[in-house]
């Protein structure tokens, strides 16, 4: 019930724009999940806008990081 009465203390949007833009509420949006990998994670893992750190990689090779695009794993330049 409280959280009909003052929303904004509850950190909810309301139907008012004019109310969520003047206490900067915004709708909730997803961060990136960063999940430790040892060799080239497997596609089945994570979604669009991850990153993976491969542990067992090597900075000359460019296969420290990467980042899920398209459903796929691209090597990211460490």
């Amino acid at each position: 019930m409280a959280s009909q009465l003052n929303p904004l203390a509850a950190g909810n949007m309301t139907d008012d724009p004019r109310f969520n833009q003047r206490f900067g509420l915004q709708p909730a949006t997803a961060l990136p999940a960063f999940i430790p990998s040892q060799g080239v994670p497997s596609n089945a893992v994570g979604s669009d806008g991850d990153f993976a750190f491969r542990q067992d990689g090597t900075v000359a090779g460019h296969t420290v990081i990467y980042h899920k695009q398209a459903g796929a794993w691209v090597a990211t330049a460490a």
